[in-house]
This record gives C-alpha cells, sequence and structure tokens, in this order.
C-alpha cells in the first residue's frame, strides 16, 4: 500500500481499525506521507501489528490547527473510535499540549521535541489542565528546545514525564529508525502509569 485506505482533502490519512486511535499531529508544514513516507509507514506498521485505527494530520504552514474539529473529522469517518494516542511532532506537540485537554477522548499524549521558547504560558497551562492524562514530553538533546527541557519539571501534573533521546536533531535525522519506535512503544504501552 502506498496511499491510506481513507484521505480527507490532503489533510488526514486514515487507516481505519480498532477502537483505539494513534492520532499523528506533523509538525509545521507536514503532510501526511511526511518525508520519504514516514508517516505512512510508521501508520502501516502500527496498525499491521495492533490493529488500531490510525490517523495521520497534516499541518499546512499557513493553517490554525483547531485539535477539536480535527478529532470531529476522524469521528465522522470512523466512528467507532472510542480512545486516542495523540502523537505530536515539533508545532503538532505545540498543538497537542495546548489544546487536547479539551478533548476527553484522547488519554495520553507522546510531544516530541515541541518547542518550548513559543508560548510556554500556554504549553504548561494546558498540560496542567489535562491532569487526567498521561504526557510523554521526548526532547533530542540535539534539538533548539533541549536547552529548556528542564521547564517540563515546573509543569503541576502527576502524570507528566520528560524523556531525552541522546544524539537525536529535531528531525530525529540519520535515527528515523528510533523514532518510529518511540512512537510504537508509545501506543503499545499500557495506559496506566
Amino acid at each position: 500500500m502506498n496511499r491510506y485506505p481513507r484521505e480527507l482533502d490532503e489533510l488526514f490519512g486514515i487507516i481505519p481499525g480498532t477502537d483505539t486511535c494513534l492520532f499523528i499531529k506533523t509538525g509545521r508544514g507536514g503532510t501526511i506521507y511526511g518525508y520519504n513516507g514516514k508517516y505512512l509507514k510508521l501508520a502501516q506498521d502500527i496498525h499491521s501489528k495492533y490493529g488500531y485505527t490510525i490517523c495521520v494530520s497534516a499541518n499546512p504552514i499557513d493553517s490554525t490547527c483547531n485539535l477539536t474539529s480535527e478529532i470531529e473529522a476522524l469521528l465522522t469517518v470512523c466512528p467507532n473510535v472510542e480512545r486516542i494516542y495523540f502523537a505530536g511532532i515539533s508545532n503538532g506537540a505545540l498543538v497537542g499540549s495546548q489544546q487536547a485537554w479539551e478533548i476527553s477522548i484522547i488519554e495520553k499524549m507522546l510531544l516530541i521535541n515541541g518547542p518550548l521558547m513559543i508560548n510556554w504560558h500556554k504549553t504548561k497551562s494546558g498540560i496542567e489542565k489535562a491532569k487526567d492524562k498521561r504526557v510523554m514530553f521526548v526532547y533530542g538533546d540535539k534539538d533548539p528546545s533541549y536547552k529548556y527541557a528542564e521547564l517540563i519539571k515546573l509543569i503541576d501534573a502527576p502524570l507528566c514525564q520528560l524523556y531525552i533521546v541522546p544524539g537525536a536533531d529535531h528531525q530525529f535525522r540519520g535515527m528515523e529508525k528510533e523514532f518510529a519506535e518511540l512512537v510504537e512503544y508509545f501506543a503499545a504501552e499500557a495506559t496506566s502509569v
């Protein structure tokens, strides 16, 4: 398969599956396919192993992301989805950290290399409002936000954790396998801490 079974206006690539959905929000300017098809391959691999519904959401440069509307669009196509595991990359992580608290169907979040120097107060406030959601912040030690990563420890949310990936830059260049393993680990991990 070199395309998603369902595509909505090039903004969503969907592989229908179980009532658990891995929702991947790409970075600013990211497509549903990603560089060299990395998001499609990741979606196919996780769907094949776990049967999850997978939704990859593009992040056009000139758009404003409304996560609630995006989840509603997903549920229109896949009404069987009962829980969402949200994975946001770069600006997608920023969107998740600031908006996911409003969406009860999102159970846990993986936020990779979200820029901490942009609206930190909104990121902190969003995670603190999401007290019942498991949140995994991940930063490569070569990412520009790495030097601010200690700020995560100031967030008052008991299910919030910080992980550092040695050698990873903002795009995980040369570490595509590690990136895929990280997302798969998150998707497969039990929701309890």
